[in-house]
């Protein structure tokens, strides 16, 4: 068995295949647990043996289970947290080191907001952090506990200013903008482990210099946009070309500020290398700063020797994915691929 601290075990739903921390007592044989995502039961035992046969360093800890969960739920209401059935709602605190209670699995909905807070320490139980989680966070420097986690969800730690380094190794669902506004992040540990990444990710992460996400089999609209010091991008062939279809590569390091404009100051200025897998595509900065998501769109692999073509055509008035004539009154299509604008 794996024990975390206060007789928490980790176990996973054979169901939903998501995992939670669940409190046993020793002395009382196996029962009924619910799934805290999915909602279905299961038997402590079938927990811990999912759990087991899913995560190889916990394999060969466990035999024979005769655990049962504890029924009490975790809630307090003092001047420093207000938590209801394991889930922290809100820090009313105004520490700068903050210790969240063992127990508690979910980080709520705009639970952190505070100038003042500069650590904070997640007990191991913790598996979710809902939307915007750490709001705003300015002076925020380290969240020790992260390495748990399983379920971003969205703005987590929108414009965490102070944020240089964070361990995100267990992170398996991430929703919009999860590190936007993170101005001071410079290394992510787990990133690797993204499976995809999700619109507006990486939104100003000024201090990131290369992003790792070859794992990701999508890349969402403005993933990178506005990284002022990002040198290099790793994708896969499959975010590049299957998910984003006919989009320019382009299109994920800008940000659309309204309507169909693109600003200036949502690009990645001196983006110089992108690689696909295993294959580098150079980007001097020079003919980057030329490019645009509405001008450039990728043909395969041949996305920098196309590049003078695109701006050509569009200037032309030509097909821009194969430079062929444009026909129709209203709506134009290429007379030769039949593609639309």
């Amino acid at each position: 068995m794996k024990y975390l601290n206060n007789n928490y075990i980790e176990a996973m739903c054979p169901d939903c295949k998501l995992i939670f921390s669940l409190r046993v007592d020793e002395n009382k044989g196996d029962g009924i647990c619910k799934c805290p995502y999915c909602g279905k039961d299961h038997s402590i035992s079938m927990v811990a043996e999912a759990f087991l046969k899913n995560y190889t360093p916990a394999k060969g800890v466990l035999n024979d289970v005769k655990y049962i969960i504890d029924s009490s739920e975790l809630n307090v209401n003092n001047d420093e947290f207000q938590i209801e059935k394991n889930v922290l709602i809100k820090y009313k605190g105004s520490k700068e080191k903050v210790v969240v209670p063992e127990g508690v699995r979910v980080i709520g909905k705009d639970a952190f907001n505070s100038d003042s807070l500069i650590e904070v320490w997640l007990p191991d139980t913790v598996r979710t952090l809902e939307l915007r989680a750490f709001n705003s966070c300015k002076s925020l420097k380290e969240i020790d506990g992260l390495e748990n986690v399983t379920e971003f969800l969205g703005y987590n730690f929108l414009n965490c200013e102070s944020l240089e380094e964070i361990n995100i190794s267990s992170g398996k669902v991430f929703k919009n903008a999860v590190f936007a506004g993170c101005k001071g992040l410079k290394k992510i540990v787990g990133i690797e482990n993204i499976e995809e990444v999700c619109d507006l990710t990486f939104l100003n992460c000024d201090s990131m210099e290369e992003i790792d996400v070859r794992r990701a089999k999508k890349v969402g609209s403005a993933a990178f946009a506005a990284c002022k010091n990002l040198k290099r991008i790793r994708v896969s062939s499959a975010a590049l070309y299957e998910t984003q279809e006919d989009k320019a590569l382009t299109s994920w390091c800008y940000y659309a500020y309204g309507g169909s404009s693109y600003f200036r100051s949502g690009r990645c200025e001196i983006l110089e290398e992108i690689y696909v897998d295993n294959k580098k595509l150079e980007i001097t900065s020079e003919t980057y700063k030329k490019t645009n998501p509405e001008i450039v769109r990728l043909s395969g692999s041949k996305f920098m020797d196309d590049i003078e073509n695109h701006i050509k055509w569009k200037v032309e008035g030509r097909c821009l994915y194969c430079g062929g004539m444009m026909k129709g009154l209203f709506k134009k299509s290429c007379a030769d691929c039949g593609r639309s604008e």
